[in-house]
């Protein structure tokens, strides 16, 4: 089967790391492909950021911010061990999503590099406004079905106030709600490889209730303005 471009490139860059990944772990190492094998689509937006200057890929796979809102400061480990000790190599697929989105919101919908940022507070990235406001929490998915579950989980939690529980532990789509709800953007931007979606969200108007909630929304709705 011949590869499309973008899946050659993905396959030379990790044939290329796994051994400056060896030299680091002073042990061989094996990469395990993964299932289902990585869509085209998925390749794309991961060297569609990178082609644009959202990333420098080091030797060894790691992806470096570059261009947009200076916010954790981390880079993007593209393979890591299957555990600690394991010499069993695997893909961070859900990165190649992620990586995606500052692509998106830059390219495609029109917002300065210097809006965007990664990984703020629970979301995968955050678009802010012309005034330094919250405009847009972004999250990406690996699947439809994840974002899915993601939308309609997040859309019953922000509709009741976030109380604190005895539990340390939120689960992923609490974390998120609790995050539109002390973040305050105008839009929420979910995104897999063979989808995405966006909501409005409204806020109640009481600042005693910390309740929203998300309406579908068509994308050219977040753009900023034209792009070429």
């Amino acid at each position: 089967m011949t590869l499309s471009p973008n899946l050659e490139r993905l396959d030379a860059l990790i044939a290329a790391a796994i051994p400056v990944l060896e030299g680091r772990f002073a042990r061989s190492l094996e990469y395990r492909e993964p299932a289902p094998p990585i869509s085209e689509v998925e390749a794309e937006g991961l060297f569609r950021a990178v082609d644009a200057g959202f990333f420098e890929v080091a030797d060894d796979g790691l992806c470096i911010p570059r261009l947009m809102r200076p916010s954790t400061g981390f880079s993007y480990p593209l393979l890591s061990p299957l555990d600690r000790q394991s010499s069993t190599m695997v893909l961070w697929r859900e990165w190649l999503t992620h990586a995606s989105l500052p692509a998106t919101l830059h390219l495609d919908l029109g917002h300065a590099c210097h809006d965007i940022a990664l990984d703020v507070d629970a979301f995968d990235a955050l678009v802010f406004s012309t005034e330094n406001q919250p405009l847009i929490a972004a999250e990406a998915k690996k699947t439809i079905r994840e974002l899915e579950k993601t939308v309609n989980e997040i859309a019953g939690h922000v509709q009741q106030p976030f109380r604190l529980r005895r539990s340390p532990r939120l689960t992923n789509s609490e974390q998120k709600s609790r995050s539109l709800l002390a973040l305050r953007p105008l839009f929420l931007f979910v995104v897999a490889p063979e989808r995405s979606a966006a909501f409005a969200v409204s806020y109640a108007p009481d600042p005693g209730s910390a309740t929203a909630r998300i309406d579908p929304v068509p994308i050219e709705r977040l753009a900023l303005r034209p792009t070429k």
